[in-house]
């Protein structure tokens, strides 16, 4: 299968698929010593931004979503989130951008922790480094800003 058709072939898989591998990993490394699975964040790009999303509806465990540039989760389901989400975005990503409004207004009125981060010149996908939407500038500082929401939110519970 060609790079270019993953995003088609992912939107074929029923959507708990990703839910419940997620939580498989999670349970996993539960089991670990080493580990502590009662501190769990999670974050996603694009797709994996959408992921980031349902998984914060579907996991009341996560302490934090960090969904850059995702599709949003419908309203009716923001009541079953629990963590705190930092929303990063592109401005020039008319079709994701579309949905902050409303996510927002449904964050805030169901009082979740919900921060927006849109990047002035960046378009969709604007973290990946191996596409022409790439840029550095909003990509290091997204980043920076993921890392502080992780540390606030799960290495500091």
């Amino acid at each position: 299968m060609g790079e270019g058709n993953v995003p088609g072939a992912l939107g074929n898989i029923d959507p708990t698929q990703f839910v419940e591998d997620f939580k498989s990993g999670w349970l996993y490394l539960g089991e670990q010593s080493y580990e502590d699975a009662d501190r769990v964040g999670m974050t996603g790009f694009c797709f994996g931004g959408g992921v980031t999303w349902q998984m914060a509806v579907n996991m009341p465990e996560l302490l934090a979503a960090i969904p850059y540039y995702g599709p949003h989760p419908l309203v009716a389901d923001v009541p079953k989130i629990n963590a705190a989400v930092l929303g990063i975005y592109g401005e020039l990503d008319s079709r994701i951008n579309g949905g902050i409004p409303a996510i927002e207004e449904a964050m805030a009125a169901n009082g979740k922790i919900y921060k927006k981060m849109i990047y002035l010149n960046a378009n969709h996908a604007f973290n990946n480094d191996t596409g022409g939407r790439y840029s550095p500038e909003a990509a290091q500082d997204a980043w920076v800003q993921s890392l502080a929401w992780l540390e606030k939110y799960v290495r500091n519970v």
